[in-house]
């Protein structure tokens, strides 16, 4: 057993911005592994990850963004017709070789078509340290 003091000083050390780790959000149309796996973002069409401006402080050994995100303007389809957006994605960098480090479902899958902007609101990424169940 951790105390919530533990995991909030775990997450405001790795979270906060004084620890001066960047976080970049993508979406997936399939659910993420706690293996990091199975993550199918979109390619092209102007879809990219947006970095995350900031977390709040811990509570309870959670933090959340503390403003709204906003992806950029989709200049065609991101997913296949059949396809929906249905999670958020956390990685520890931009590009390719980035790592997943934590995933929630979106509360309304979305499809995304030309001229579409994808906004999550402040608050709705949250992420929270847990024990391992033993």
């Amino acid at each position: 057993m951790n105390t919530t003091y533990w995991r909030n000083k775990v997450m405001n050390s790795v979270y906060q911005a004084a620890s001066g780790n960047t976080f970049y959000i993508g979406l997936s149309s399939s659910t993420p592994t706690a293996a990091g796996g199975n993550v199918t973002e979109p390619s092209g069409n102007g879809y990219a990850r947006v970095q995350i401006s900031g977390f709040s402080s811990a509570s309870d050994g959670s933090v959340h963004n503390t403003s709204d995100i906003v992806f950029p303007l989709s200049t065609g389809t991101w997913f296949p017709a059949d396809r929906l957006a249905t999670h958020w994605v956390v990685f520890d960098g931009a590009g390719a070789g980035a790592h997943v480090l934590s995933a929630g479902t979106l509360e309304v899958p979305i499809g995304i078509w030309k001229n579409t902007t994808v906004t999550i609101g402040s608050g709705k990424v949250v992420i929270t340290l847990t024990d391992a169940a033993t």
